[in-house]
């Protein structure tokens, strides 16, 4: 009886880090995707506000326009330039051919 608890309670230990080494190496995993998923890229386009969300829209009177959605510090600051031409550095992942995420890392004023 006593050598079954023993078992069992080794065994139960065992799965637990078992568990726990593959949620690590799951977190790793997401790491190196946002590397592979995001590359660095410089974008020229109007500054929208639309709620909370702030946008970098590239050819905005086109039909072929392309929306960035802004991520990061930078997002309350751009909020302020509402309307005006900015061009801005940061990680750019692309998730439809007309939108995108950005995470904003430098802005330059084009217009005021």
């Amino acid at each position: 009886m006593i050598k079954n608890f023993l078992i069992i309670i080794s065994l139960l230990i065992s799965s637990q880090f078992y568990v726990s080494c593959n949620a690590n190496t799951k977190k790793i995993d997401n790491i190196q995707n946002i590397n592979k998923n995001y590359k660095f890229e410089r974008i020229e386009g109007l500054v929208e506000v639309k709620g909370q969300n702030v946008y970098i829209v590239v050819n905005p009177d086109c039909k072929c326009r392309k929306s960035y959605k802004v991520l990061g510090d930078k997002k309350e600051k751009l909020k302020k330039l509402k309307g005006l031409f900015v061009e801005v550095e940061g990680f750019v992942k692309d998730l439809t051919p007309w939108s995108a995420e950005i995470l904003v890392k430098k802005i330059h004023i084009l217009e005021k």
